[in-house]
């Protein structure tokens, strides 16, 4: 039976390269900006953050993903900055991210609350294929890529980002929509020249968000709806909503259309840091609960981001 898996992952290898070329999106709202150049700094506060996510437990080398990201807003050129390095990994493939982001804002409305962001990012991609990883029944199999291959290139994305009230103010509600292209230089990551399954051509990815945060009486609730697209035609769509205290500690839970329920739980501290400044800490489950679930096996998440107010 593990054999048959195996010969059935290879034969999908081409499809699935295609389609999941990009790593799932963390529930972690706190790491919205990676997958829209726009939402960088949207707020004022800047922030430097670190994630690990680990899925489908219970498999040999499953699906891993590490991030570092920093946003920093520059409020007197009404543009702000920030950047991460990402390292994917679903064996036989690692590929590392790195990426420079810039956005700049337009604001306007009473005591120019509303923001328009404009959003771009600059990426470059490391591409490791190790053949040793792949197991297989029939080694001699000349459309197996052998040895190990290293490929980098660049990449680029786009996005726009609007918010009713970027101030955050209290006691007020805010609506949020947002839309970006990913990967939109189209081009081919060649790991043999033998064009064996392994090469891939990289495809456009694109996603598109709507959400709220509305506040009242110390506690924050935030819904959010992300939709994201690949080629050729795959959608997928996931709802989220957190609720936090505020300074104080978070949960949440999401749902995605490909039947995974997600729960997350953080806090707030405040205690050994500058004013206007706090460490939030979040932990998440994912676990698949349709038809596949138990096959895909449950997950997990973990972030800590370290954040200081601006004004």
């Amino acid at each position: 039976m593990k054999h048959i898996a195996y010969i059935f992952f290879l034969s999908l290898w081409p499809f699935f390269l295609c389609a999941q070329q990009l790593p799932d999106r963390s529930i972690f709202a706190e790491t919205n900006f990676l997958w829209n150049p726009a939402m960088t700094g949207a707020f004022p506060f800047w922030e430097l953050s670190t994630s690990y996510r680990q899925q489908w437990l219970g498999f040999d080398n499953a699906p891993r993903t590490a991030a570092v990201a920093i946003q920093y807003p520059l409020p007197e050129s009404n543009s702000a900055l920030g950047g991460y390095f990402m390292y994917d990994q679903i064996n036989p493939l690692v590929v590392n991210h790195f990426t420079f982001q810039y956005a700049y804002k337009l604001r306007f409305g009473d005591r120019k609350r509303r923001q328009l962001s404009l959003g771009i990012a600059a990426n470059v991609q490391h591409f490791l294929l190790d053949a040793r990883d792949v197991v297989v029944n029939h080694a001699d199999d000349p459309l197996l890529p052998v040895g190990e291959y290293n490929t980098v290139g660049p990449n680029a994305s786009g996005g726009i980002f609007y918010t009713s009230d970027a101030r955050q103010s209290d006691n007020k509600g805010a609506w949020y929509a947002g839309a970006a292209i990913q990967q939109a230089v189209p081009w081919n990551v060649v790991f043999d020249d033998n064009d064996s399954p392994a090469n891939l051509r990289h495809t456009w990815h694109g996603n598109a968000i709507f959400g709220g945060r509305f506040a009242k009486g110390g506690v924050i609730l935030e819904p959010a709806l992300w939709v994201h697209y690949a080629q050729p035609g795959i959608v997928n769509g996931a709802f989220h909503l957190r609720a936090e205290s505020r300074d104080a500690l978070w949960g949440g839970l999401s749902y995605s259309s490909n039947q995974t329920l997600g729960i997350q739980a953080g806090v707030v501290v405040k205690k050994g840091f500058k004013e206007f400044s706090h460490l939030r800490i979040g932990v998440a489950g994912t676990f698949n609960i349709g038809t596949f679930g138990q096959f895909r096996g449950p997950g997990y998440e973990f972030l800590m981001a370290y954040r200081m107010a601006q004004d």
